[in-house]
């Protein structure tokens, strides 16, 4: 910085772990009562690191941090904060965290994508009303699709493509729509 001091927070993350680790040393467990409020704090800030980090956010969790913490037993999400992964399913890394997130996303989509066939008989949904997240997802599923067709980067994967195409999946909603235009106009 401006005034030559380089920050270092490695060193005080290393005292806080070690804390951690005797703690979990005393007292058997990661889960940090009221009466330790600064280490109680410390591992919070943790825990909210690694769920920037899969929403990706902004974060200071890396790698070998996830796995120190992980290695004595932390316990990452609170109830209620579980972002649909059971306690005893957290993964032991971070990019295999970020993959597991994805998924649980992507079920949550494709439930509402079963939602809307229910309702409307059909997977064309408009990006101009109330589903317009549901829009944004299922052009980013087509999109992915013609990825994986041109044998580029793609998380399309057969699991997910036999799930769209159970449900009659509409891989090319614009020769609808122009089928639609056309016939308007010939009446």
């Amino acid at each position: 910085n401006k005034v030559g001091f380089e920050w270092d927070f490695s060193d005080a993350w290393d005292e806080r772990y070690k804390e951690l680790v005797a703690f979990k040393k005393e007292f058997g467990h990661t889960q940090i009562p009221k009466k330790f409020p600064s280490l109680r704090k410390w591992l919070q800030h943790q825990r909210n690191h690694y769920r920037n980090l899969l929403k990706g956010d902004s974060s200071f969790m890396s790698e070998e941090r996830f796995k120190l913490l992980n290695k004595i037993g932390v316990i990452w999400f609170s109830p209620g904060k579980s972002l649909g992964t059971p306690l005893d399913q957290v993964p032991h890394s971070i990019a295999l965290a970020q993959t597991v997130v994805a998924q649980t996303k992507w079920d949550q989509r494709y439930k509402e994508l079963l939602e809307f066939v229910r309702e409307f008989g059909h997977t064309r949904v408009q990006k101009h009303t109330t589903y317009q997240q549901l829009s944004y997802w299922t052009y980013h599923q087509r999109r992915t699709y013609r990825n994986l067709l041109k044998g580029e980067l793609s998380n399309m994967t057969e699991n997910r493509l036999k799930l769209l195409n159970k449900v009659g999946f509409d891989w090319s909603p614009k020769k609808f729509q122009k089928v639609v235009l056309s016939s308007l106009t010939e009446n």
